[in-house]
């Protein structure tokens, strides 16, 4: 018997059932995360005060290529004003960096850059820095 899982990681059961035999045989596995395939921002209000620090952290969520969040992933955190802190985060196990962005002083549009080593996309948020 060739058993496949299937797509989402965590407990996967196979259940072989054979003519004449009362009592099936249960085959139980646990599917990992494939590697990262795709990072992404949560989404960011439009507009904040210029010189301070978002309300909560800027979050990049890693996923495998079949959508499962990838634990261990080291995301990169760059602001094109402003500071990041820390700039450096691996993924916990629910695929999740998280960074607190203090935007620069200036008011205007700022971007937010996170990468991951290895994927050529990159995930970019943009905020209007006010007054």
């Amino acid at each position: 018997v060739g058993w496949i899982l299937g797509p989402v990681a965590g407990g996967q059961r196979l259940t072989i059932v054979a003519e004449g035999v009362a009592t099936p045989l249960e085959l139980l596995a646990t599917a990992s995360a494939a590697a990262a395939a795709k990072v992404s921002l949560t989404p960011l209000p439009g507009s904040a005060p210029a010189g301070h620090a978002l309300a909560r952290p800027v979050e990049a969520v890693t996923v495998d290529r079949f959508g499962n969040p990838v634990a261990g992933a080291m995301v990169t955190f760059r602001a094109t004003a402003g500071k990041v802190t820390p700039t450096r985060v691996r993924a916990g196990s629910n695929g999740r960096a998280a960074a607190h962005w203090v935007l620069g002083n200036r008011p205007g549009s700022q971007r937010l850059e996170a990468a991951v080593a290895g994927l050529p996309a990159r995930a970019t948020t943009t905020i209007k820095a006010v007054r």
